[in-house]
């Protein structure tokens, strides 16, 4: 382990590190805290995208009628997991909680490295001072697309709205070279089997924004009846490989691209480290095992027991299952880009 690693990190993150490192995937039980809180600070968003289980009804779709997340119960679950250190703020889109601000501090006090997303909507003049005046390691701007039709169709926006997200994120830019703040900007982008070949201008278009990275992840279908795997995700194929392997990505930034999904894998073991390693919930307690899967009950309930994460009988089923191979959620779990993750045998 990189000392390096523990710089600015306290007591109980040092040593949650190394109980993760010597025996964190290997239990059903969690005698650690996780590394990492990703937290929906609200359900309500301001877009209706296709390609989001929150607005689209399927198997995963969160329950409705989800609150806000309150910052003293943000407070008592962090009392309880010390020992994290990162937390990404996720909605819904999170500049629609009233409150922002100060679930960031609240994290940030607890040194906690802090990462928000959002669709860019919201991101205007006060609101970018705000955030270039909080402790936030990087801004996710969810945008998915490099034209206004494209923007349309993943995301319901009109071709204001469009143009309106790219001026926040030009401003956003601006404002941080001018104030040599080191908050990263990285945009993201779904990708279809339509727009795969419009990367390289979205790539570009982020460049003229003056964003640091682009983030390519392929669509899941999330099991919805109107959606089908092969319709509109990019499966392991020779033709998609191809399609991928052309793309001419400019210079100048990094871009991820997408992961091909791998449909001959049935017989596979879906093991993923993030049961083990991530506590994922919303406003309302609900517990998700994962970050592709949105938060409910069935996962577990940290307001009716907050070591639900840690030894609730929802997540311990789920580690169980890994553990064992078995496939817990085979179909999202096997058309996943964070698939496989976890190495049972090291």
């Amino acid at each position: 382990m990189n000392p390096g690693r523990f710089r600015g990190r306290s007591a109980r993150q040092i040593a949650n590190m190394i109980r993760l490192r010597l025996s964190g995937w290997r239990r059903e039980i969690c005698r650690h805290d996780p590394a990492e809180i990703m937290v929906f600070i609200t359900n309500r968003c301001n877009l209706v995208c296709y390609t989001c289980p929150f607005m689209r009804r399927s198997p995963y779709s969160p329950v409705t009628d989800v609150p806000d997340l309150s910052p003293s119960f943000w407070r008592e679950i962090l009392e309880e997991y010390p020992g994290a250190q990162r937390v990404g703020i996720v909605g819904g889109e999170p500049l629609l909680h009233p409150e922002w601000p100060e679930i960031v501090r609240i994290a940030a006090a607890r040194r906690m490295e802090v990462n928000l997303s959002t669709n860019g909507v919201l991101l205007d003049d006060d609101r970018i001072a705000m955030i270039l005046d909080l402790p936030i390691g990087f801004l996710n701007v969810s945008l998915d697309a490099s034209t206004s039709e494209d923007y349309r169709r993943m995301r319901g926006g009109s071709d204001e709205i469009y143009h309106g997200i790219l001026g926040n994120v030009r401003r956003f830019a601006e404002a941080r070279a001018r104030a040599s703040n080191p908050i990263r900007l990285v945009l993201s982008h779904v990708t279809d089997t339509v727009n795969l070949e419009r990367i390289p201008a979205f790539a570009r278009l982020a460049i003229d924004l003056g964003a640091d990275q682009v983030f390519c992840q392929n669509m899941l279908p999330y099991g919805s009846s109107d959606l089908t795997l092969e319709g509109c995700s990019l499966v392991d194929s020779d033709e998609n490989r191809r399609r991928l392997n052309a793309l001419d990505l400019p210079s100048g930034i990094v871009v991820i691209p997408p992961r091909l999904i791998d449909t001959g894998v049935s017989g596979r073991n879906a093991r993923c480290k993030h049961p083990f390693r991530m506590l994922t919930m919303d406003g309302a307690g609900n517990l998700s095992p994962c970050c592709v899967i949105p938060p409910h009950p069935k996962y577990g309930d940290m307001r009716a027991a907050r070591r639900a994460w840690r030894s609730g009988s929802e997540m311990r089923a789920i580690r169980k299952a890994m553990l064992a191979g078995d496939d817990a959620f085979a179909e999202i779990c096997l058309t996943c880009w964070e698939r496989f993750t976890l190495d049972v045998n090291p």
